[in-house]
């Protein structure tokens, strides 16, 4: 597809991993894109989370719609990227303290979102998970676990070797917007300015979306929840495990390479940037971990290590009980061409940029159909996952490359 090298069809705004899934999509749809991220690749909320390639089974008796998207996505992973996830397998468990009746709503939810289940007898989970505590029952279910970085990384190369430009240690500080066209600037680290033009922009930065909003454009009602977790600095379980109960946090183990993480809370908050953890968040995860673990359970390890990210969710008129959803919001600014991503996960990133980028080639005029989901994804070398280099120009052979 010919195009203007002056004028970018899509300029995305955000290098975690739905900016990088946009970039690659829309790259291989034949777009010209450049991607701009203030930090390094994965930095925000993407490389601040569990890892837990979800089955969509945490959401069922809440959101049976996005959980069986989950399932979808986790599906489609691990038949295009097998490379960069862990198919430990999951379980949810019942301990003798959880409210009695909830697994039989549990399991008629998985059924209902095509996840596939099987009970498990309590002498089978400590066959399986002999550090977890106090099981009656469970169900297994196909979760996994993500290597964040090779994922995010990955999707920015394949969209860099299909013509994307990317731009690393880049921060928007003004969009200027007309019904037609938009003028991005852009500040680099050494304090030199650029203004890049583009057909469309896609604002992809999770909680910094709103202030990324052109001036006099509408913003997506959004809450910013704090997710605080506990490293142990052991590989514990074998399987993610997770609690089955109604909905809340402290109840996921997630192994990770040589550690298992524990989590999650769920503060809200005003700023991004907040990811410092209390002592009184610290002392509420390490007795949520005992109580799947057993009260010594922690007791071999000193300081333990803590962070947080903070999660871009969607507030939704049919939102109750403090339940907020899950699903993504791909707002179209009225009058500007500009879309702002925000909600959903990591698990379900590559249909948030499918209906992203359908969304851009229909303002387009482009006719192209999204392949990501049939479309292998490469494994990462790990050229630029912290590269000091700011810009990367499109790959030689690019229609559009200067």
């Amino acid at each position: 597809m010919a195009a203007d090298a002056q004028l970018t069809d899509v300029v995305v705004i955000g290098g975690g991993v739905t900016g990088c899934a946009v970039a690659r999509d829309a790259a291989l749809r034949g777009l010209s894109v450049t991607l701009v991220e203030q930090g390094d690749l994965g930095a925000g909320t993407s490389g601040r989370f569990h890892g837990m390639l979800q089955s969509g089974a945490r959401y069922v008796t809440t959101d049976v719609g996005y959980a069986a998207q989950c399932m979808r996505e986790r599906r489609t992973f691990e038949r295009i990227a097998a490379q960069a996830m862990d198919a430990t397998g999951g379980l949810f468990v019942v301990l003798g303290s959880d409210p009695p009746g909830f697994e039989e709503v549990f399991e008629r939810g998985c059924a209902e979102a095509d996840i596939p289940t099987r009970r498990l007898s309590s002498e089978e989970v400590a066959a399986r998970e002999p550090r977890v505590r106090g099981v009656v029952a469970a169900f297994e279910v196909p979760d996994a676990v993500f290597r964040p970085w090779s994922v995010v990384v990955a999707l920015a190369e394949d969209a860099h070797t299909r013509g994307a430009a990317i731009r690393l240690h880049a921060r928007v500080t003004r969009i200027d917007a007309d019904g037609e066209r938009c003028a991005v600037v852009v500040q680099r680290r050494d304090g030199s300015v650029d203004v890049l033009r583009a057909r469309t922009v896609t604002i992809a930065a999770g909680p910094w979306a709103p202030s990324l909003v052109p001036t006099g454009g509408a913003t997506p009602s959004m809450q910013l929840a704090k997710g605080s977790m506990l490293v142990l600095p052991e590989r514990l379980v074998g399987a993610v495990v997770n609690r089955c109960r109604p909905p809340g946090g402290f109840d996921i183990l997630v192994p990770f390479g040589a550690t298992t993480i524990f989590g999650t809370t769920s503060l809200d908050v005003d700023d991004p940037t907040t990811r410092s953890v209390q002592p009184d968040e610290e002392r509420d995860l390490r007795d949520g971990a005992r109580a799947l673990l057993g009260r010594d359970a922690l007791d071999a390890y000193g300081g333990l290590t803590t962070y947080a990210g903070v999660r871009p969710l969607v507030v939704s008129a049919t939102d109750t009980d403090g339940a907020v959803s899950r699903r993504h919001l791909a707002f179209e600014h009225p009058g500007l061409p500009v879309i702002t991503i925000v909600g959903g996960s990591f698990t379900t990133h590559r249909a948030m940029a499918e209906d992203v980028v359908d969304r851009v080639c229909r303002r387009l005029g482009v006719d192209v159909a999204c392949t990501t989901a049939q479309t292998p994804l490469p494994r990462s070398s790990g050229a630029f996952a912290w590269s000091r280099d700011a810009f990367f120009q499109p790959a030689a052979g690019a229609p559009w490359a200067s």
